[in-house]
C-alpha cells in the first residue's frame, strides 16, 4: 500500500494485526461487516481497514487511513495537499466513512481501566472533528460502499456521546444528506437510531423529515426494531410519530 510521506502511527501496525485478526474471525462465523446492520446486533462488529477477509488492505488511500486512526495532524496536511476527499478503498468505503469506523464496543467505566475509557472517548472526539474537516472539503454524502452504506449510517452507529454525534448529524442534514436513505438491506438511519436506542438522534431525523413507516426488505420498520429490542421510550416516540 503507497502511503509515501505519511508519518505513520507508531501503534498502527499492531493495531492493524489485531483488527485484520478481528476480521478475518468475524468472516469465517458469517457476519456481514456492514450489511447485517438492521438484521443483527452491530455491536460485534468490527471493520478494519480492507476487505472482509482479513487480508493486506486494498486501495485503501492515506486519507482513508488517517481518518481511520484519528490522526488530525496527517488529515489536514493531506487535505492541504490536494488529497481527493471522496477517494475510496476497494470496498467503497470514502474517508468519510473511515472516520466513524471501527463498529466494535467502547471499553465501560467499570472496566479495570478507567483511562482506556477516557482515551476511546478523546479518539473518537477527533473522528469527529476529521468528519468536519473533511465535510467542509465538500465529502459527498450521498456516495455507498458496496453494502449500500452511507455516512450517515456510520455516523447513527459510531460509538460516541449523543450530544457530539447530534452536532455532526446536524452538519450532515444541513449539507444536504438524505434522512431516508437506505442500504443494501434498505434499512435507513432511522431504523439504525431505534437499534441503538439513540432517542435524541431519532427525534432530531424525525424532525428532518424520516419516514417512519420505511421499511426493509424484511419488513421491520423503525418501530418494530424498537419493539424487538425492549427499547421502550424509542418505540413510544415512534408510535406517536404514526398516529
Amino acid at each position: 500500500m503507497a502511503n509515501t510521506g505519511q508519518r505513520r502511527h507508531p501503534d498502527r501496525g499492531r493495531a492493524l494485526d489485531v483488527l485484520r485478526s478481528l476480521t478475518a474471525l468475524f468472516a469465517l462465523i458469517g457476519v456481514a461487516l456492514a450489511g447485517a446492520a438492521c438484521t443483527g446486533s452491530v455491536a460485534a462488529q468490527a471493520v478494519a481497514p480492507g476487505d472482509d477477509t482479513g487480508q493486506e488492505p486494498q486501495a485503501l488511500t492515506a486519507l482513508g487511513e488517517a481518518a481511520f486512526y484519528g490522526d488530525i495532524e496527517t488529515v489536514e496536511r493531506l487535505l492541504g495537499e490536494g488529497a481527493d476527499v471522496d477517494a475510496a478503498s476497494a470496498t467503497g468505503m470514502t474517508p468519510l466513512m473511515w472516520s466513524f469506523q471501527p463498529l466494535i464496543l467502547p471499553p465501560t467505566t467499570s472496566g479495570p481501566d478507567p483511562a482506556a475509557f477516557q482515551a476511546f472517548r478523546a479518539r473518537q472526539m477527533r473522528k469527529l472533528r476529521i468528519a468536519g474537516l473533511l465535510l467542509d472539503r465538500g465529502a459527498d454524502l450521498a456516495l455507498a460502499n458496496r453494502d449500500g452504506m452511507t455516512a450517515l449510517h456510520y455516523l447513527v452507529l459510531m460509538y460516541v456521546e449523543e450530544p457530539a454525534l447530534l452536532e455532526t448529524l446536524q452538519a450532515f442534514m444541513a449539507n444536504g444528506a438524505d434522512p431516508d436513505v437506505s442500504n443494501g438491506d434498505g434499512t435507513t438511519p432511522l431504523m439504525l437510531a431505534a437499534q441503538r436506542d439513540r432517542l435524541q438522534v431519532a427525534t432530531y431525523l424525525l424532525s428532518a423529515g424520516a419516514d417512519p413507516k420505511a421499511t426493509a426488505k424484511d419488513g421491520r420498520t423503525a418501530l418494530s426494531i424498537a419493539l424487538e429490542r425492549g427499547h421502550a421510550e424509542m418505540a413510544g416516540l415512534l408510535e406517536r410519530q404514526l398516529q
